[in-house]
C-alpha cells in the first residue's frame, strides 16, 4: 500500500547515516521524508542532499517548520527530553533503535511514548503464532538467540527488547546470571556494553530462561524456542513451528523469504505502527512498568557480568525505583 501522505523525519548521526540510506530507499514511494535532522557532520549532511532534503541539527526547529507524522530517532544525539515532550503533545508518533534512557527513575510517559524498533513481538513468524502460550500448557524453558553485527541493533537495544518481550510472557526472574564477552572492559552504562552475552535467569516456579545477545554477531538471527509440558514452539523472523511433546507438528508457517535485514525490519515496522495507529495502542501504565521491570533485569545483568556473581533483578529494582 503506498501512502506518500503520510510524511517523516529521519533524525541520525553519522555513524547510522548508512542505515538512514537503507530506510530511506526501503520506502521509497510508500512515504515522504520531508527533512534529515542529527549531527551537522558531511555523512548526514550529504545524506539529506543527496535525496534534495533540508537538514537542520536543531529537532524543535526541525519540526516546528516541516511537521510530520512520524519522527524515527536513529540516534539521540543532541536530542533532550523537552524535544521529546514537543513531539509527543503534537500527537507526532515517535520510534526509536534503542530506549531514550537506561535510568529506570528516568522512565517516563514521554521516554515510552517513544516506540522501539523493531520488536520481536512484532515480527511475522510472532504475527503467525497468534496466541502461542495457550498451547504450551506450563511454562517450563525460554530460549531466545538475539544476534547482529555492529551494523545492526546495539546490545543494549536487544537486551531490553528481550526482556520486555519475555517479561509479558513470565514473571521477573528470582536472580540472573551474565557473561559478557568483550574486547573492551566491561562499562557500568547498559548503553555503552558490546559483545557476546549470554544470560541464564531462574523463575520461582522453577523454569528458566536462557538468551543469547550480541552485536558482534556474523550473521543476524532472531529466534525464541517455547518448551511446555503439553507442546513447544519455534519462532524466527519469517517461521513458527508448533510442536507435541512426541515431536508430532501441530501447525506451522513458512514466510518462505530470506532474513529480513535490520533496515528491512526497522522500515515495515516503522510503516505498519504509521498506517495502523489504533493497533498500537496501549495501557501506558502497564508499558511503563514493562520497561522499568525489563531495565531492572537489564542492569542486574550488566551487574552479574562485572562482578561474576547472581544478582535479583528485583532488589536492583527496588534500589534504583
Amino acid at each position: 500500500m503506498v501512502n506518500p501522505a503520510i510524511e517523516l523525519i529521519l533524525w541520525t548521526n553519522a555513524q547510522r547515516a548508512p542505515l538512514a540510506e537503507q530506510i530511506i530507499n526501503q520506502l521509497a514511494g510508500r512515504v515522504t521524508f520531508l527533512a534529515i535532522g542529527g549531527e551537522r557532520q558531511p555523512a548526514v549532511t550529504d545524506l539529506a542532499r543527496n535525496h534534495d532534503l533540508p537538514f537542520d541539527d536543531d529537532l524543535r526547529k526541525l519540526m516546528i517548520e516541516h511537521p510530520p507524522a512520524g519522527l524515527l530517532l536513529l540516534a539521540t544525539d543532541e536530542v533532550g527530553i523537552k524535544d521529546l515532550e514537543s513531539a509527543a503533545q503534537s500527537q507526532m508518533m515517535i520510534h526509536t533503535i534503542a530506549p531514550v534512557t537506561s535510568s529506570i527513575p528516568h522512565v517516563s510517559p514521554t521516554t515510552v511514548h517513544c516506540g522501539l524498533l523493531p520488536r520481536f513481538n512484532q515480527c511475522a513468524g510472532w504475527a503467525q503464532a497468534a496466541d502461542p502460550l495457550s498451547s504450551l500448557g506450563k511454562l517450563d524453558q525460554i530460549h531466545f538467540t538475539n544476534i547482529g553485527p555492529q551494523t545492526d541493533a546495539t546490545l543494549f537495544a536487544q537486551l531490553v527488547d528481550s526482556w520486555e518481550h519475555l517479561l509479558s510472557m513470565s514473571e521477573m526472574p528470582t536472580d540472573v546470571d551474565a557473561v559478557l564477552s568483550s574486547p573492551q572492559a566491561i562499562p557500568e552504562s547498559l548503553e555503552k556494553i558490546t559483545g557476546h552475552l549470554c544470560i541464564q535467569a531462574r523463575l520461582a516456579n522453577g523454569g528458566c530462561i536462557q538468551m543469547t545477545l550480541s552485536d558482534r554477531a556474523a550473521m543476524s538471527r532472531r529466534q525464541m524456542m517455547l518448551f511446555g509440558d503439553e507442546g513447544q514452539i519455534i519462532v524466527t523472523d519469517t517461521s513458527y513451528e508448533l510442536y507435541q511433546p512426541d515431536g508430532t507438528i501441530i501447525d506451522n508457517w513458512d514466510g518462505g523469504t530470506d532474513i529480513p535485514s535490520y533496515a528491512q525490519l526497522i522500515s515495515d515496522s516503522w510503516y505498519n505502527a504509521l498506517t495502523n495507529p489504533y493497533a498500537q495502542a496501549v495501557d501506558e501504565a502497564l508499558v511503563i512498568k514493562r520497561r522499568k521491570a525489563a531495565l531492572g533485569c537489564a542492569h542486574a545483568c550488566l551487574i552479574s557480568a562485572r562482578t561474576g556473581e547472581s544478582e535479583t533483578p528485583g532488589r536492583v529494582l527496588e534500589l534504583q525505583v
